[in-house]
């Protein structure tokens, strides 16, 4: 009898517990102003960037997604009700494999790009209890690279993409992007997100084609972030 008396004292512990977590009311989930206040955070994420619109015309070159990172701070601050401005300032590392196409006599595996984004980000947060909240937010980022190189086989490139005869890629990027996220205790915050690019990459030129190469990037991340 002892194991069920101790799961009935597990499942009321476990009642009592929740309905200790004080909800809110229909009007403070859109509205809690009285509880929004300025914030600083700290984050980062994992991030999935992917080529898209490619066109290569009949060159054989073909770019394929890979992983990179980014990490950064932000402050939100509180607008109208829940609503908020959160402009935010990041490091990044994006990569994209390469297929088709060859540096010094050798091919490509793939080329990076580390540089800046500067966030300016609309957001809205339901709170559905003092702990718990729902964050939605959208806006444009700038990305500014600062180097950018290539890797194949046995060697890294010394030299940027940026310097080279051809100008590979451009060093400047306006996304827009999307997110949503859950925020714990009002620091703990785990979400996804999303940009899209909006300019063509590509500045590269090839003998025999009247237009340059094109594609635009995309971005899917995982973040986690923590606010003071």
């Amino acid at each position: 009898m002892k194991p069920i008396r101790n799961l009935k004292w597990i499942i009321a512990s476990t009642l009592v517990a929740v309905a200790g977590i004080p909800a809110a009311t229909a009007s403070e989930i859109f509205d809690n102003a009285a509880n929004n206040r300025p914030a600083f955070s700290v984050g980062a994420a994992y991030e999935y960037s992917t080529p898209v619109e490619q066109d290569f015309h009949t060159s054989g070159i073909s770019l394929g997604s890979r992983s990179g990172m980014s990490a950064g701070i932000a402050i939100g601050a509180p607008l109208w009700k829940n609503m908020y401005l959160e402009p935010g300032l990041s490091i990044f590392e994006s990569q994209y494999s390469v297929e088709g196409r060859k540096l010094y006599g050798k091919p490509l595996n793939f080329i990076w790009i580390m540089g800046a984004r500067l966030n300016c980000m609309l957001g809205y947060h339901f709170d559905f209890s003092e702990r718990w909240r729902l964050n939605i937010t959208t806006g444009p980022q700038l990305a500014i690279g600062f180097s950018s190189g290539a890797h194949y086989p046995g060697k890294k490139s010394d030299n940027t993409l940026y310097d080279l005869g051809a100008s590979y890629i451009r060093r400047v990027d306006l996304f827009w992007g999307a997110g949503v996220s859950v925020t714990y205790s009002r620091h703990y915050t785990v979400g996804f997100n999303f940009s899209r690019g909006l300019l063509n990459m590509s500045t590269d030129f090839e003998n025999g084609y009247d237009a340059p190469f094109h594609f635009r990037e995309q971005i899917i991340g995982v973040s986690a972030a923590y606010t003071f």
